[in-house]
């Protein structure tokens, strides 16, 4: 009659333990160590492939430069005035302060305190829960 797979469950963490205690750690620790400086420890980079790796990293830093500043130099968009909104584009400095001073003011820019789980009344946990379930 064969084992049940119960208890072949029952009886998996206990092996791992068993062989967990044999191990001398301290011991392979030691032999592993030797070993590495039998064979000369870590393989060390020839200076060729430094100099390469060098060169590969000053390419693509000048690619990079290329690609951002374009050929004459400048930054992307230097130079250009602020974006606007299509309609703002017509209106004068006093009626884009009115505009400005208009829209109230301006929304904090972080949370005060933590807002735990607590805080929210039934209505808002609802809301949380339908927007987490997707």
């Amino acid at each position: 009659m064969g084992v049940s797979e119960r208890d072949l469950e029952r009886l998996a963490p206990r092996l791992g333990e068993e062989a967990g205690a044999r191990i001398d750690v301290e011991r392979v620790a030691a032999g592993v160590t030797a070993r590495l400086r039998a064979a000369g420890g870590v393989a060390s980079v020839r200076p060729m492939g430094r100099w390469l790796a060098m060169a590969a990293g000053l390419a693509l830093m000048v690619s990079a430069g290329w690609f951002t500043f374009g050929q004459d130099g400048t930054p992307p968009m230097a130079g250009s005035g602020p974006v606007l909104t299509p309609g703002l584009h017509d209106l004068s400095a006093t009626e884009l302060r009115q505009v400005l001073d208009s829209l109230g003011p301006p929304a904090p820019s972080g949370l005060e305190g933590r807002v735990t789980l607590d805080d929210l009344d039934a209505e808002q946990l609802e809301t949380l829960l339908t927007i987490m379930e997707g």
